[in-house]
């Protein structure tokens, strides 16, 4: 049975907010996360790349409180069965806090199904009101599940929010570890999740060399919706996608996954940011993470795949009000549940 390793830390390069180490999944060392107010600077790391933008965290997630009642004792018990762990990340804007507690009562609250276990950590900005951030801080107190980083929050950032979650990803968390970059608008369904990573798992161990010591490096880029194939750039400049022939001169863009949400393992997340800390990015953050920069690390299309299993619906932030979306969201949870019922599948 493939089990997780304990995640590599490594000294930051930058000022960080630092603190209590704390861990999560499964009962092993997988997670390790420090929050509090004391700052330290410590000697720069050989292993992570000189960044042009770092970014510091005013809070990070931390560990899920644990207590002696008989369903996490349960829960604890199906976690020794883990074979695959998952940090899914949700970007989600400051003032989104009903969407976020949409997605904790929700999607977000499994933290374990068919092998997999869970983490889900929410990726959000600095406001520009002061009264937000002190509410998302407390926020981040009660839930411990809030990567928050000390940026503008705004759609013209909205690259620094997925560069952010790849920079702590890339400090905190080893190569045996799946990530997911979700919005706040997603609805998962992580039992067929588990059934897509399932597939992908057995066809890459059956080719996996022997001397390989880690599967999880032949792992491909999943879509969780559209898979796009010779999209064009944008070339009217009053478009908030536009991209000028300075930015990127080739008339297609890389096949990549739609923005909503995507799986990439660490092993390609932290070939991603490096190559990330030394170009200029898009403000179209899917196609630039997804297409641009994992065809310049030699990662050709073999390296990301379509889903096989539906398991994402996304409900567009502008065309649905946030009624609409939480009762699609709680439908597609229930819908889980009576599914994983019938299987007999083993969650929590």
């Amino acid at each position: 049975m493939l089990r997780p390793l304990a995640i590599k830390t490594k000294p930051k390069e930058a000022e960080m907010h630092y603190g209590r180490l704390t861990t999560f999944i499964n009962g092993s060392e997988v997670l390790h996360v420090k929050t509090t107010t004391e700052t330290i600077k410590s000697p720069a790391s050989t292993h992570t790349p000189i960044c042009k933008k770092k970014f510091s965290y005013i809070t990070e997630p931390t560990e899920q409180k644990f207590n002696s009642t008989d369903k996490e004792m349960k829960c604890m018990a199906l976690k020794e069965n883990t074979t695959m762990s998952l940090v899914n990340f949700v970007v989600s804007s400051a003032p989104n806090f009903r969407a976020r507690q949409i997605i904790r009562e929700t999607s977000g609250s499994i933290s374990f199904v068919n092998g997999l276990s869970i983490k889900h950590v929410f990726v959000v900005g600095k406001s520009t009101e002061e009264n937000t951030n002190k509410k998302i801080i407390k926020e981040s107190e009660e839930h411990g599940d809030v990567l928050f980083y000390d940026y503008p929050d705004t759609y013209l950032y909205l690259v620094y929010k997925t560069l952010a979650l790849l920079q702590w990803a890339n400090e905190n968390l080893s190569t045996q570890i799946i990530i997911s970059k979700t919005d706040d608008d997603v609805a998962v369904d992580f039992f067929e999740l588990s059934k897509n990573f399932k597939d992908i798992l057995d066809e890459v161990s059956a080719h996996k060399n022997e001397r390989e010591k880690n599967v999880f490096e032949q792992f491909p880029m999943i879509c969780g919706l559209q898979y796009r194939v010779r999209d064009v750039p944008i070339r009217g400049k009053k478009h908030k996608n536009y991209v000028s022939l300075e930015e990127y001169a080739p008339s297609t863009y890389p096949t990549f996954c739609n923005g909503p949400m995507y799986v990439i393992p660490m092993a390609i997340a932290k070939d991603l940011y490096k190559l990330t800390c030394v170009h200029e990015m898009l403000r179209t953050e899917d196609v630039w993470f997804t297409g641009i920069v994992r065809d310049r690390i030699g990662k050709g299309d073999s390296n990301i795949v379509k889903r096989t299993y539906p398991f994402a619906q996304h409900y567009q932030t502008s065309q649905t009000n946030l009624e609409h979306r939480e009762q699609n969201m709680r439908r597609v949870h229930i819908l889980m549940v009576e599914k994983l019922g019938y299987s007999q599948i083993h969650w929590c």
